[in-house]
């Protein structure tokens, strides 16, 4: 859900922070569809690969602007292993070598 926010102040000197934030943000959403479904969540810039732990950072402000937060977060819970353990990212091609191929998507 996305809300309508915004930030005015007496001087002025915060009131762009909130549109710069939100649009740094909206570059940063990568979508993919893994096994059928829409899986949407922020990247980092220099990584094209999702990471549960960027994502959840990124949340705290994003959770505002973008109207998917939580397809990503479930794909990740959804593929948690029986002993607990999460992946803590997926991609769709390999960004280093020798890469996992088991979370790519």
């Amino acid at each position: 859900m996305e809300h309508s926010i915004s930030i005015t102040t007496d001087t002025g000197e915060l009131d762009a922070l909130l549109p710069m934030v939100r649009s740094f943000l909206e570059q940063d959403i990568m979508e993919l569809t893994v096994d059928g479904r829409k899986v949407s969540g922020f990247r980092t810039p220099d990584a094209s690969s999702l990471w549960i732990r960027d994502h959840c950072d990124m949340l705290r402000t994003g959770r505002y602007f973008h109207a998917d937060a939580t397809s990503v977060v479930e794909h990740f819970a959804e593929t948690q292993s029986a002993t607990g353990r999460i992946f803590d990212y997926f991609t769709t091609f390999p960004e280093k070598l020798p890469c996992e191929r088991e979370n790519w998507t």
